[in-house]
């Protein structure tokens, strides 16, 4: 009887440690995911509160790249918000201005988030979405009359890609080209930067370029920011997923205010109005909470692509 109790006694112990062990973890979880929904909690309770909020954008379709965040700002507004967009020059240029303080807010593509996020004083707080995802596709391009069906039939070909940061206009295409040929840095018989997705989309409708490298959405049919040249294109090749861009404020902004800003951020889905604004411009139509992890897979593909 006596050896009955001790094993029922044993039996309630395993199980008594189990449950703490378990309570352990699911308390360690919950302190994870708190860091996580805290990551504002890093900033100045007395930061600065800008006045207007400069929101800095990369020239995703040129001079008029402005104009695609028209109906974001108008959100921010009515969140009250007042805000402005800023252009950078090139993608590499808006970090320079994040750096700098030029800006207090901006939306990064995601190759110029990873390249930056250790060293630039900024924090990200947000992942732009499209219908509900927080990805995206890029695509190969070539004009809709060349008989071209492969990846390999564009040796010796002339290539059109965005710039070097562009994560859908060069470097999960180039991740894209490796998986396929054997000399990808011999692949093309000249290479071009022209410095939006729109640019690309024109050499190649013009025939000034035989393929490029662009953003899914400039290119798909029923899409409003589907460019005027696409209907003389083709899509040859398609790449794996891509996180959209990601929202970071500077690390000098008032913790209460960046939380304003999130809090605007993530209510615009919520929006029917605003967001089906800014799908028809920017083709985001809403946001959710930045997870760091989201991006690793572009930090991979990035080194691959540094790799000899």
């Amino acid at each position: 009887m006596r050896r009955a109790s001790v094993s029922h006694a044993g039996w309630l112990a395993a199980i008594l440690a189990a449950l703490v062990l378990a309570s352990s973890g699911c308390r360690r979880t919950d302190e994870v995911e708190s860091t996580r929904r805290d990551v504002i909690a890093q900033l100045p309770k007395d930061g600065r509160v800008p006045e207007p909020l400069r929101l800095g954008a990369t020239p995703t379709t040129g001079a008029d790249t402005a104009e695609l965040f028209s109906p974001l700002i108008a959100h921010l507004r009515g969140s009250g918000i007042n805000a402005e967009v800023i252009v950078a020059s090139d993608y590499d240029a808006l970090v320079d201005l994040v750096r700098k303080g030029a800006v207090d807010m901006a939306a990064l593509s995601p190759i110029a988030y990873v390249k930056a996020r250790r060293s630039m004083p900024a924090l990200a707080i947000a992942t732009a979405t499209r219908g509900g995802s927080p990805t995206y596709i890029g695509y190969l391009v070539v004009r809709a009359d060349d008989p071209v069906d492969s990846i390999e039939g564009l040796r010796a070909r002339r290539v059109a890609w965005v710039e070097r940061s562009s994560t859908s206009g060069y470097l999960f295409a180039r991740a894209l080209l490796r998986s396929t040929v054997a000399d990808p840095e011999r692949f093309f018989s000249s290479e071009v930067f022209v410095g939006s997705h729109g640019a690309v989309i024109t050499a190649v409708a013009r025939g000034e370029v035989d393929v490029g490298a662009v953003a899914s959405v400039f290119v798909d049919p029923g899409l409003p920011e589907r460019h005027p040249d696409a209907e003389r294109l083709k899509v040859l090749a398609k790449t794996s997923r891509i996180p959209l861009d990601c929202i970071v404020v500077h690390r000098a902004v008032s913790r209460d205010f960046a939380e304003k800003i999130r809090d605007a951020l993530l209510a615009l889905s919520e929006s029917h109005a605003a967001a089906a604004a800014l799908g028809q411009t920017w083709g985001v139509t809403g946001f959710v909470p930045a997870n760091d992890e989201r991006y690793d897979s572009v930090a991979d593909v990035l080194t691959r692509d540094r790799a000899p």
